[in-house]
């Protein structure tokens, strides 16, 4: 997705892990982007995975709207966006903004610092394992035991029914 927006002439901010879709939202509107494009499985039903894009504002698009660029998208060439330097990683900055956007959201903050929690963490397969640890780690919660057989991705879900 990400060559053929370049490959078009369109700036391209793209992260460099995975990130659950809540990010995505957050990137669109942080970088203010005209759009934001996910690939992705889905531990939804199968008719869940695919090609999700969003609007400036962070939300799905409509049907409708996602037709149009679907259309569009049919009549694009690939390769070249990456040599033209349109492709960006999105930065540290957007990734440490997206944490603390979270973290502010705390309803008792520093309460976890000295709770002595202990937390048992399944990303079930999907993205979540990068963020989700950094926040707990940030808020103050260390002691965390990653479920092993839903740690990383795995588009099959073969574990998570």
């Amino acid at each position: 997705a990400a060559g053929v927006l370049a490959a078009n002439g369109i700036n391209v901010r793209i992260y460099d892990a995975l990130m659950p879709v809540p990010a995505l939202s957050f990137a669109t509107r942080y970088y203010k982007c005209n759009a934001g494009v996910m690939v992705t499985a889905s531990h939804n039903p199968a008719k869940y995975n695919g090609y999700k894009a969003y609007g400036p504002d962070g939300c799905q698009m409509t049907d409708d709207a996602a037709a149009i660029v679907y259309e569009e998208i049919q009549k694009t060439d690939v390769a070249e966006g990456v040599e033209r330097g349109l492709i960006r990683f999105v930065g540290d900055d957007c990734k440490k903004a997206l944490y603390e956007a979270i973290e502010s959201r705390q309803v008792r903050p520093g309460l976890c610092k000295t709770a002595g929690l202990k937390l048992v963490y399944s990303p079930l397969n999907g993205s979540g394992l990068v963020p989700v640890t950094q926040v707990l780690k940030d808020i103050g919660i260390t002691d965390i035991t990653i479920v092993p057989e839903q740690e990383y991705p795995n588009g099959y879900f073969t574990t998570s029914s």
